[in-house]
């Protein structure tokens, strides 16, 4: 769960499928949350070993899927919400490799609770997000991450109802002079 270029750690990374873990298939979240999902994934990865500087890869993914500025803002709401519930937790959150093709087809409970939150808050189904914050959270401080939530699923709609396109410039017609 480590960068390619240490091949000590890289080699302590094994599968964590099991009973607990659902076929991402299998739940009802769209491409965005989806997306979403893996920026959560590479935050994670970064605050389980920062030496793999995985909060770049974070910012880079949300980017490449949600075009500028929403993809650094889109990132940034992401790490705040995690922020919040990671500081009202007692004890660690599951989560998958975001480097891993096998991992990544899978969904641990805690990013299924984590995603699922969000959706419902898309959903406006105020008792599941509530349900699901109060899971995370263990029960403390959860009204601070669901308002971290509804931020994020604020700029998400935002997004999707404006949905700046930037062109993308090719180098065909530029010409050097001499």
């Amino acid at each position: 769960m480590s960068s390619p270029s240490n091949p000590a750690i890289r080699l302590m990374h094994q599968h964590k499928i099991n009973d607990n873990c659902i076929h991402i298939d299998k739940t009802s979240f769209d491409e965005c949350e989806r997306q979403i999902l893996q920026i959560t994934r590479f935050f994670f990865l970064a605050f389980h070993h920062p030496e793999t500087h995985a909060w770049i890869s974070a910012y880079k993914t949300s980017e490449k899927n949600f075009n500028t500025p929403y993809g650094a803002t889109i990132a940034n709401a992401v790490q705040i919400a995690l922020n919040i519930l990671c500081g009202t937790r007692g004890a660690g959150l599951n989560y998958h490799d975001p480097k891993c093709e096998t991992c990544i087809k899978y969904i641990t409970l805690h990013e299924h609770c984590f995603i699922e939150t969000l959706y419902f808050i898309r959903k406006l189904n105020k008792f599941g997000a509530k349900g699901n914050a109060i899971i995370l959270c263990e029960g403390m401080a959860e009204n601070k991450f669901l308002d971290a939530m509804n931020k994020l699923a604020t700029i998400i709609e935002e997004y999707h109802t404006h949905k700046i396109k930037i062109p993308i410039h090719d180098n065909i017609n530029t010409k050097r002079m001499h």
